[in-house]
């Protein structure tokens, strides 16, 4: 049942986003739910940026996020997929974002 406020702005999701999530908790009973790999994510940024360089503050960071995003955060279905580049049922999925320009986060090319 879609709710809304009396300004009329919607408080639910949309049907199709809400329905992706009702197959949450089946995904997670077959161990299908996306995760986030740090050594993957490094990897495949060096083959698509052809990055070598990688700040030390950076390299420390990533398995922690990864660890919250896999462990710690209470995500819908919808919002693990949409929280980047993920692993889902061994495949990777995720919004396409370039993270390839030096500038964003601090990446070295070289």
């Amino acid at each position: 049942m879609l709710r809304r406020l009396p300004s009329g702005i919607r408080l639910a999701p949309p049907w199709p986003i809400q329905l992706l999530n009702k197959a949450g908790p089946l995904v997670k009973a077959l161990g299908l739910w996306p995760r986030l790999e740090p050594n993957k994510m490094i990897a495949a940024a060096e083959r698509q940026c052809k990055l070598s360089k990688w700040p030390e503050a950076h390299l420390r960071a990533l398995p922690i996020r990864a660890n919250a995003f896999n462990n710690d955060a209470k995500l819908s279905l919808f919002g693990a997929a949409a929280s980047g580049s993920v692993s889902f049922a061994g495949h990777s999925i995720g919004l396409p974002v370039s993270r390839c320009d030096p500038l964003i986060g601090g990446m070295s090319t070289g």
